[in-house]
């Protein structure tokens, strides 16, 4: 637990209602920062991009918008990347290479926490309490008028983000509510009671959901036209953030402990793999930011309190609400209190 620091970039301390929470990204070797803060009228922000390699400053783009908590994605849209972020009034895509703005829609209002998704050709952008909006993201400049392809307007979660498996779009209410819609449409096809209160965000893995909910309890579903309760499994403990998923694993971040999940019968469980990104759990909610996974053989029973399915258990020695990611055998996790903020790494096997 004594990585050696490359680098570091002191940002300040941004002025957010709610603390920051908005997660980094990356595109080739630069690092993508989303650093909204105030009521935006000041003028303080703005996307920074960091050269991996050393930190330095390889751009900045200006952003007259407030604070905000949503973590931004790049997409490939016709072979160009995008660099799609959320903050009230707008949804922003900008050249992740440059900074240069591509396109931008307005249509959010109130505090924006729930990241946005691509999927089937559209950006999906919730604005908490009021609506689901499609965007089609092939146009230039302001596109209000001419690139919204639909909007649900019965509500929406204001604080996990949606999921598609490429028919549906599933949303998930901080209590008791899953809400399903047509993808290519915004029709809403069902809504299904789930008694819970949920702050991590439900993810697709094959035909199945997983749904986390605040007690630890993991909701497996069936995906589809349907809803339909394939199993229940509990962790024993607070968990608030949303899952990490790899080859045959779930790692979950508990109130005080991370735990690794495999099937029950698999005594080595296989590791991702080494070659491909879209593998690899290496952001906040997988690849694309989507919270779907690519694999088939994830774990659908385990009980963390007798220790069925659970590979491992290890204390993470600061608190946080952040969410694991995966890279290859490494696990790597915030934590932090108002006397230190660290980072850890952790051995996937062990």
């Amino acid at each position: 637990f004594n990585g050696r620091r490359l680098w570091h970039k002191n940002l300040g301390v941004p002025d957010s209602a709610y603390g920051y929470a908005s997660s980094l990204e990356t595109y080739e070797k630069l690092v993508l920062i989303q650093y909204d803060q105030g009521d935006g009228s000041e003028g303080t922000s703005k996307i920074i991009a960091l050269d991996g390699t050393n930190g330095q400053v390889a751009w900045e783009a200006k952003r007259d918008l407030p604070n905000s908590w949503a973590s931004p994605i790049v997409v490939d849209v016709e072979g160009k990347p995008q660099y799609i972020t959320l903050a009230d009034p707008n949804v922003i895509a900008y050249n992740p290479a440059d900074g240069k703005e591509i396109w931008r829609v307005e249509c959010l209002g109130g505090d924006i926490a729930p990241s946005p998704i691509y999927a089937g050709g559209l950006v999906l952008a919730l604005e908490p309490y009021a609506q689901l909006v499609a965007i089609k993201p092939t146009g230039t400049g302001n596109v209000t008028e001419t690139h919204i392809a639909w909007r649900m307007e019965e509500g929406a979660p204001d604080i996990c983000s949606p999921v598609s498996d490429g028919t549906y779009v599933y949303l998930l209410e901080t209590a008791d509510l899953l809400i399903c819609c047509k993808l290519d449409t915004g029709e809403k096809v069902y809504e299904q009671e789930i008694k819970g209160d949920y702050q991590a965000s439900p993810s697709v893995v094959g035909d199945k959901l997983y749904i986390l909910d605040m007690k630890g309890v993991m909701h497996i579903g069936q995906a589809g036209l349907e809803y339909k309760e394939l199993g229940r499994c509990e962790l024993g403990e607070e968990c608030h953030a949303s899952p990490a998923f790899a080859d045959g694993r779930i790692y979950i971040r508990g109130a005080e402990n991370l735990y690794c999940i495999v099937q029950a019968q698999d005594d080595e469980p296989p590791f991702a793999s080494m070659e491909e990104k879209q593998m690899q759990w290496h952001r906040f909610r997988g690849p694309g930011g989507a919270g779907v996974s690519a694999y088939d053989n994830i774990p659908t029973s385990w009980n963390g309190k007798t220790g069925e399915g659970i590979l491992w258990k290890t204390p993470v020695p600061l608190p946080g609400r952040n969410s694991p990611i995966v890279w290859k055998d490494r696990v790597f996790l915030t934590g932090a209190d108002p006397n230190a903020r660290q980072v850890y790494c952790f051995d996937a096997k062990s």
